[in-house]
């Protein structure tokens, strides 16, 4: 006997539709789901409003999933491609960016499909031959799509620097190479300079000085600014055959300056990002922009741009942000908030708040906040499963036979869940004293750990209801990771962890030699100086670690067990106590912040 069911859903009910049209399937194969393209065309609408874009594009993922025909790729990637570049586009323009941020996340084969047709209609619609007083109205959208693509690594990095240089050099096809070249330098600058030689580098710059219409030189102003190219533009400099190009901007030139005088192995200084008026508490860091985003003790939030200028600020108003971290894969930035000191001895104080902000073109818009009202603390949030998810630290205080009880919890939560109804999907409530940090695990997107003032390290799934490891072993068979508060923990993709603590010792754990749910002792431990250690990151790989101690910031060979001071800034000024780290992999560059009220900018060398 064969069922046969069909479903009619509109896109204001695909939410609820889901739960059903899953358990329908695993009745029968046979569903069919009536006029889907005209479904997927109002979701796809819907994703034009900032407000609704995380609701759309979730729905719009599950139901591709849910429908995975070939007519329904086909279908979908023909409307996609129709709306993002539509055939009668003139010289009109619209924002292409709430679909080209969806193009990442949709399933590997319609997300192919799509990046080859507008591949080819941007290329097609560039291989016109223009000349310098065209209208390039009508070819901003278009380039709009190719930044995008190339953003997203859609397209190979390379081949299309090639092909803009080639544009370059011939006047009927310069109108296009100079658009195209603005835009994604505009949009991902970094990418250029990470994954181009100075060879590739050099004939586009050449392609430039030779670019002498009128119409084009704002343009060009542009571009050599923002690539930090100004000066190899003029003076026209070639070192073996090869442009000596400067990295992107003047705080990647003076990185350059400073490696060549023959410094060797170390933390470099670079510059001082200036802007809080208060003590910086937390970072986090954009790799999406490459941008940083900092907050602290005035309440604030900034995000700067690679060269330390402030894009954006904002006000928690009656919180600062103690720990904030980014789901690149969400574009949403996580904030926990406490009250600040500007509303000190008002009656009731804030609650403790989770903050929610969404990536939109102009910055951060806020998306929603989760009051804990019956809480006394959350202080640490990180994403994790691939940053659909996230897990906090809180303590809770419970009336226990008419006296406060407090509770250490470490909770996770489900981030595509609407912050309005948003509840811990797991609770843990393990740890026996406050949880004091915790850290994704990458080798396995559901595990995570967490660090106590009970002095433990645990190991956490977030499939399961209880604690799958701990880090230590002490004295009396106790579990041990520190013999202090556990301050800061970090772990990469080869298993490697390191913890630190107010013992003032770093340990480097592998999590591969958990026997029985249990890494017995660290593989090496390290004593730095006389103080504590506050914070530490895994740089550089090849076990490499920056700690930060009350009394200064190190570089760790956690191999050689080596230690190396930071190089000082050249006005000697105090450095150390930093309370929050933070390394950007691609640039090699390690952000520091805390009580100096600034962000000091290092080159791992």
């Amino acid at each position: 006997m064969k069922l046969f069911i069909e479903i009619e859903i509109s896109p204001e009910e695909v939410s609820l539709a889901t739960e059903l049209l899953s358990t329908i399937r695993a009745l029968t194969d046979h569903v069919k789901t009536r006029n889907i393209g005209k479904l997927l065309h109002g979701l796809l609408i819907q994703l034009q409003d900032s407000t609704q874009w995380d609701v759309a594009a979730n729905e719009i993922c599950t139901l591709l999933k849910e429908c995975s025909s070939e007519m329904v790729s086909d279908d979908f990637s023909t409307t996609f491609t129709h709306i993002v570049l539509p055939d009668d586009l003139g010289i009109q323009t619209h924002n292409v960016q709430p679909f080209m941020l969806l193009l990442p996340r949709l399933p590997e084969q319609i997300k192919t499909k799509i990046k080859d047709i507008l591949a080819n209609k941007v290329l097609k619609h560039f291989m016109i031959r223009r000349s310098s007083n065209t209208n390039r109205s009508e070819l901003l959208t278009h380039a709009e799509v190719f930044a995008a693509l190339l953003s997203s690594e859609l397209f190979p990095v390379t081949g299309a620097v090639k092909t803009i240089s080639t544009w370059l050099q011939k006047p009927e096809h310069r109108c296009a190479g100079i658009t195209v070249l603005g835009k994604t330098v505009e949009r991902c600058a970094s990418l250029l300079t990470d994954k181009c030689d100075s060879e590739l580098l050099g004939e586009v710059i050449s392609g430039l000085r030779i670019a002498s219409e009128e119409a084009y030189q704002p343009d060009i102003q542009y571009i050599v600014s923002k690539m930090g190219w100004s000066q190899l533009l003029q003076t026209g400099s070639f070192h073996h055959g090869k442009v000596l190009i400067s990295s992107s901007n003047s705080l990647y030139g003076s990185i350059e300056r400073i490696l060549d005088q023959g410094l060797t192995h170390g933390l470099f200084p670079i510059k001082s990002f200036v802007g809080h008026k208060n003590t910086i508490y937390t970072i986090a860091y954009d790799e999406q922009c490459n941008e940083l985003v900092s907050g602290g003790k005035d309440g604030f939030v900034i995000t700067w741009s690679e060269i330390g200028e402030i894009v954006e600020t904002f006000s928690l108003h009656r919180h600062y942000a103690c720990s904030m971290d980014i789901s690149p894969l969400l574009h949403t930035l996580f904030i926990c908030g406490v009250a600040s000191e500007n509303v000190l001895g008002s009656s009731p104080l804030p609650a403790p708040c989770i903050f929610r902000y969404e990536a939109v073109s102009q910055g951060w818009k806020q998306h929603g906040n989760i009051s804990k009202d019956s809480f006394k603390f959350i202080s640490n949030i990180k994403a994790i499963n691939g940053g659909n998810n996230f897990v906090t630290t809180e303590t809770s205080l419970i009336n226990d036979g008419g006296s406060p009880c407090r509770h250490e919890l470490v909770c996770y939560y489900d981030a595509q869940v609407s912050f309005a109804s948003l509840q811990p999907v797991k609770q843990y409530e393990e740890h026996e004293d406050l949880v004091s940090c915790i850290s994704p695990y990458p080798p396995n997107q559901f595990v995570f750990m967490s660090g106590s003032r009970d002095c433990t390290i645990r190991v956490w799934d977030c499939r399961t209801d209880r604690c799958i490891g701990m880090l230590g072993v002490g004295e009396m068979g106790r579990f041990k990771a520190h013999n202090n508060l556990v301050t800061s923990i970090d772990a990469d993709e080869t298993s490697m962890v390191i913890s630190c603590g107010l013992d003032g010792y770093v340990n480097q754990w592998d999590l591969r030699m958990m026997a029985n749910k249990i890494v017995d002792s660290p593989v090496t431990s390290m004593l730095l100086d006389d103080t504590i250690t506050l914070k530490g990151v895994l740089v550089g790989g090849a076990r490499m670690a920056a700690v930060n101690t009350r009394r200064g910031l190190y570089l760790l060979d956690l191999q050689k067990a080596e230690k190396h001071l930071a190089k000082p800034f050249p006005d000697n000024r105090t450095v150390g106590g930093y309370l929050d780290l933070k390394w950007d992999a691609g640039h090699k560059l390690l952000y520091a912040g805390g009580d100096q009220k600034r962000i000091d900018v290092y080159k791992w060398k």
